[in-house]
């Protein structure tokens, strides 16, 4: 019997920037031991939050990509909380690393060293298209040494905004990490922008799979 998973934190009220894309798989491949015999391009997942837990309040944004509708990668991610960023790298074995990051509905600015890395921008006058209360539920995999993964779960009422118009840019930068080099490499095609303004986010400890 499949033991139910065990969320060790839970956030909420949480503002969630979601945005969904596709990337050309070659430029992927090689780093993340994906499959390269088809041309079929992989879904990139771009996720912008900020909340508060235990009295801190800090903003993340997180580089994922998609391997079906209930597994992915944590590719790379930020907190603007060098303190939390410590954390989820020691307990957590995560990829996360500080930067300053801003976050609104309609705008996600990532910079690092005092320069810019990424700014994403939904034209104010973009309709939400759709809307509806949802929870997802995934294993994400950690690029690490060892095999690792934990689960994570994102619920609340979403809306879908029309996203003609918007701008995803990414900046060079001395310091770029490489999964950031990858997105600009890849020929990132933004397909979905959704929001969640009080979301629930919940994260489980981090396991290691047996090989």
């Amino acid at each position: 019997m499949t033991q139910p998973i065990e969320y060790v934190t839970i956030v909420e009220p949480v503002l969630e920037v979601t945005l969904i894309g596709t990337a050309d798989r070659a430029v992927w491949a090689p780093h993340l031991d994906l499959d390269a015999r088809t041309a079929d391009p992989v879904t990139v997942v771009l996720s912008a939050v900020e909340t508060t837990y235990m009295g801190v309040r800090f903003r993340e944004l997180s580089l994922s990509l998609l391997l079906d509708d209930a597994k992915g990668v944590l590719v790379h991610a930020f907190n603007s909380s060098r303190v939390f960023a410590f954390i989820e790298r020691q307990m957590f074995h995560t990829p996360y690393y500080y930067a300053a990051i801003s976050v609104t509905a309609r705008h996600i600015h990532l910079a690092t060293q005092g320069q810019p890395l990424l700014d994403a921008r939904l034209p104010d006058t973009a309709p939400v298209e759709r809307s509806a209360d949802e929870c997802r539920e995934w294993q994400l995999t950690l690029p690490t040494t060892k095999p690792q993964y934990f689960y994570a779960r994102l619920e609340g009422h979403t809306e879908y905004y029309a996203c003609a118009g918007s701008t995803v840019q990414g900046f060079d930068h001395p310091a770029m990490p490489p999964a950031f080099t990858y997105l600009q490499q890849s020929n990132f095609r933004l397909h979905t922008w959704s929001v969640r303004t009080t979301a629930r986010h919940s994260k489980s400890k981090t396991y290691s799979r047996r090989k």
